[in-house]
């Protein structure tokens, strides 16, 4: 799906899924991922309505990940990677997680 007028409430670079590096969307209905090679099309989109909840990696996992799990049990894993390291990579999951929170 392309992109649209739709208000953007965070935009995270450095997100991985599935070994692809891309960024991560959150938008007034919806959260989507866009590949870095990709800049007109989303390769993840899932509306709000279809989330049941989201986890997120323990601490002091290697990988600093959250997953959407959506009402059919199907999921999407993100992978942050800032290069910053761990404390840039927390950061940014971070402010997804709690957005996401608000907005389910």
């Amino acid at each position: 799906m392309s992109r649209s007028a739709e208000d953007i409430l965070l935009q995270v670079q450095h997100v991985k899924n599935k070994k692809n590096e891309g960024i991560l969307y959150v938008m007034g209905e919806r959260i989507a991922w866009m590949a870095g090679h990709k800049s007109d099309k989303f390769a993840i989109n899932h509306k709000y309505a279809d989330v049941k909840t989201q986890k997120i990696s323990p601490e002091g996992k290697s990988k600093i990940q959250l997953q959407v799990v959506l009402h059919d049990d199907s999921s999407t894993t993100f992978h942050f990677v800032h290069p910053d390291g761990q404390a840039a990579q927390l950061r940014d999951r971070e402010s997804v997680k709690e957005l996401l929170q608000q907005l389910l």
